[in-house]
């Protein structure tokens, strides 16, 4: 979040706003971030929603509906595209407004967007990137592919292996019940 000035202004959501924004709210926030020398952006997966990608704890979220017994439809996340706020973030981070995005989707869309790996931290790592942990500094392999699809909660190997050095490959993902390493 961009540092607040000092007369500890705040941007405030209205239940009946249905999350947007309220109105005397927008220069307010357009206010902070102009005067915001570091701004860093924390994005979850109502970012994606646009691209297809369902989010998880919304009304029709992949959470909400196992909760009411319902069958969630699988999703192609290799044939999701960058959404216009991904664009639009790309966009910021390229004029230097925005500094680092931090990110909770695992998705790859900011990286295909164009956002420099060093200006983003996917927290739950991205589902298309497989590493090495033998090699120093570790080897990073990004796929087109989803690297996740024989990896399961505490076993992330790929079964692919490293082309430095042999060693088997494990994917980034940090899931439910997890620490990040």
């Amino acid at each position: 979040m961009a540092d607040v000035p000092s007369n500890e202004a705040e941007v405030r959501y209205s239940p009946e706003s249905g999350g947007q924004l309220e109105e005397q709210n927008v220069q307010l926030l357009v206010d902070i971030f102009r005067d915001s020398p570091h701004v860093v952006v924390y994005t979850g997966a109502g970012i994606s929603t646009a691209a297809s990608i369902p989010d998880y704890r919304g009304p029709d979220g992949i959470y909400s509906r196992l909760a009411r017994g319902e069958h969630v439809q699988a999703c192609d996340l290799k044939a999701a595209n960058p959404t216009l706020t991904h664009m639009v973030l790309l966009a910021l981070v390229t004029a230097g407004k925005v500094q680092h995005i931090v990110s909770q989707n695992c998705d790859g869309l900011h990286l295909r967007s164009g956002v420099d790996p060093g200006q983003l931290s996917e927290i739950h790592g991205n589902m298309f990137i497989e590493v090495c942990k033998q090699c120093d500094p570790p080897a990073q392999y990004v796929r087109d592919f989803d690297v996740t699809a024989r990896t399961s909660r505490h076993r992330h190997v790929t079964d692919r292996v490293c082309c430095r050095c042999g060693d088997r490959l494990h994917d980034t993902i940090v899931l439910p019940g997890e620490t990040g390493k």
